[in-house]
């Protein structure tokens, strides 16, 4: 079944939840479109990740940036639809802080609409990959917010969602207010995956923000060594930062 059709069996079954469970506006409570809780005019105020470097994903104009044909990232591309300001910022602090897992359908179904305008449907990756939380951290939080959007962009897309491919074997402090050295020293090591289920494989490696993409470049990094003939990275938004744990 292709892409197409496997998007019109999800379509048709979330037709029939939505008609028993008609979606709501998360943010003004008109009525949703698109199996989204969201309405039509919140979601065109989402903010467009507009023509960014197909690598890093920074907003430009000219295809691959100077940065990334200097240093390229240990991914092949990226694929980032959203900028991390409100509302995606909030839908994201919804989910991750407060556990809102109506955004998490939000934010899925908002990528995948976003994805069918600017990707090639003959080039899709065969394994769609979750950046994993270590085994404490997800205890303490109950749930891996990029593993919940991911699920949605699985059924969405009709990929296969492997979550359980990479892992953290040891734990790390908190990425949240290091500077890019001390990002890229946090995050050294940080990762292991399944070689024999990786190996030869086209994989998606799947985050909810990429800020200045340390913890991306090692999980990559960790998936090519573990024999990944091509990674991408996809991820709902962007920080406006560039991707210093890149450049030094």
């Amino acid at each position: 079944m292709n892409r197409r059709m496997l998007r019109l069996a999800a379509d048709g079954l979330l037709g029939v939840l939505d008609r028993l469970d008609p979606p709501r506006c998360l943010f003004c409570g008109d009525a949703g479109f698109g199996h989204m809780d969201l309405c039509r005019a919140c979601y065109q105020a989402m903010p467009d990740n507009a023509i960014p470097c197909p690598r890093c994903a920074l907003p430009w104009s000219g295809g691959t940036c100077a940065a990334c044909l200097t240093s390229p990232p240990a991914w092949q591309a990226a694929v980032i639809p959203f900028r991390y300001v409100p509302p995606v910022a909030n839908l994201i602090t919804e989910l991750k802080y407060h556990a809102r897992f109506m955004a998490a359908r939000i934010l899925g179904w908002s990528f995948c609409d976003r994805l069918d305008a600017i990707y090639p449907s003959h080039d899709m990756p065969q394994l769609l990959i979750p950046m994993p939380l270590h085994y404490s951290r997800q205890r303490q939080r109950g749930f891996n917010q990029a593993c919940a959007i991911a699920q949605h962009v699985a059924t969405c897309l009709g990929m296969q969602l492997a979550p359980r491919l990479l892992w953290r074997p040891g734990a790390t402090a908190s990425q949240v207010g290091l500077s890019g050295a001390a990002r890229r020293r946090n995050i050294q090591g940080a990762f292991a995956a399944r070689s024999s289920a990786v190996r030869g494989r086209q994989v998606a490696l799947f985050d909810d923000v990429v800020t200045t993409g340390a913890t991306a470049m090692a999980a990559a990094t960790t998936l090519l060594d573990a024999g990944a003939a091509r990674v991408e990275l996809w991820a709902v938004a962007r920080s406006q930062g560039p991707l210093t744990a890149l450049r030094h």
